[in-house]
């Protein structure tokens, strides 16, 4: 994490996620990123390289364009599962949906 303060769900657990944290998200694991602050910046590494380019496809789709998040994620081999988990005894800020990738 470069900037902000996300929270990461990796397979059924919470995980916060302060800048200069370094978080491993395995291919076929259920996650999900939760802003906390206003602004959150990530820098992600992918191996085998390929996956960034839905980060690229996706830069100009608004946040609540389902059907091509979905669809794009499915050309790459990720399945968007549902909704982001609730975080027990924190209100959720909402948002995107859980990735398998």
């Amino acid at each position: 994490m470069i900037e902000g303060s996300p929270s990461v769900w990796v397979a059924g657990d919470w995980v916060e996620a302060p800048a200069g944290t370094a978080l491993f998200l395995p291919r076929g694991v259920e996650h999900a990123l939760l802003a906390e602050t206003e602004r959150a910046r990530v820098l992600p590494v992918f191996a085998p390289a390929g996956f960034e380019r839905f980060y690229g496809e996706m830069a100009t789709v608004g946040p609540h364009d389902v059907e091509r998040l979905v669809t794009t994620a499915a050309r790459y081999g990720c399945e968007i599962a549902g909704p982001t988990p609730e975080r027990p005894l924190v209100e959720s800020a909402g948002g995107g949906g859980d990735a398998v990738c």
